[in-house]
């Protein structure tokens, strides 16, 4: 009889516990709760700068848009650029992405005028994100890197 009703009890307890609702907390019932926005997280990864083998004026950027963050990026810019021995800018270019997705990536090439340079000289290419809306551009959050960029790319616009 006793193992009957605590086993009464027991099942009884755990239906009105199923049945009560957490308390929801919102803006208003916690003035000092921080607001954390959520913000896209992105990240560019360039695969390389070529000649196109069809059309030898021309040349493309190869390179990888990521999204790291659960928010989609909105109004993606990039920009790259191709420069000299001397870190002299020779080829300097933007391209709108647009959107990605969340925990995402697209594949982008950005076609341009192949510089009219001695193929003997060493070109290093770049790419930046310049501007996006709700992120954060997770390149420019690398301090050595960043200011290595900073040569180059002024401060990226987020939002």
């Amino acid at each position: 009889m006793k193992i009957e009703l605590i086993a009464a009890l027991s099942i009884l307890l755990v239906l009105v516990g199923c049945m009560i609702e957490p308390p929801k907390v919102e803006k208003e019932d916690c003035p000092v709760c921080p607001i954390i926005e959520e913000k896209a997280q992105l990240d560019i990864i360039l695969d390389s700068y070529y000649q196109d083998a069809s059309i030898e004026e021309n040349g493309f950027f190869a390179y990888w848009v990521v999204n790291y963050g659960d928010v989609e990026a909105k109004d993606v810019v990039v920009e790259c650029l191709l420069y000299d021995q001397t870190e002299s800018v020779v080829v300097r270019q933007k391209q709108e992405i647009g959107s990605v997705a969340s925990n995402n990536a697209v594949y982008k090439e950005l076609i341009t005028k192949y510089p009219d340079m001695d193929p003997q000289e060493a070109i290093g290419s770049l790419c930046s994100i310049i501007s996006c809306s709700k992120c954060d551009i997770l390149t420019w959050k690398i301090k050595p890197y960043s200011e290595s960029l900073g040569r180059f790319f002024n401060l990226p616009e987020t939002g």
